[in-house]
């Protein structure tokens, strides 16, 4: 399925690109597969690579937890429980959470 999304993003770009010659330069694109390719196979073929992402990730999280103390800072508790909803949507419709908790959120009643 990977390659399917490929070429399909492919596809998008060489039709919506106005000088299609140039579009495609192959140089480019091998650069870019070849790219992707490298540090996929880092990523999981390596424990360097593995220990790479997996502190990449925790710095993220760290990250996220600062900005969620900042938001507790600010707006207090509220985030956690507040549904905004866009104006002229009724409440099964496009209701928005300002923060989302992957497994503790339900979805609006």
């Amino acid at each position: 399925m990977g390659v399917a999304g490929v070429v399909v993003l492919l596809g998008i770009a060489l039709l919506l690109s106005r000088d299609r010659r140039r579009a495609l330069s192959p140089r480019i694109f091998a650069w870019g597969l070849g790219l992707q390719l490298a540090i996929g196979l880092f990523a999981l073929r390596t424990s360097a690579g593995a220990r790479l992402f997996a502190w990449s990730n925790d710095a993220a999280n760290h990250f996220i937890g600062f900005a969620n103390a900042g938001i507790r800072f600010v707006f207090g508790d509220w985030p956690a429980v507040a549904i905004v909803q866009a104006p002229g949507l009724g409440p099964e419709q496009g209701a928005l959470r300002s923060r989302c908790c992957p497994s503790s959120c339900s979805s609006p009643a």
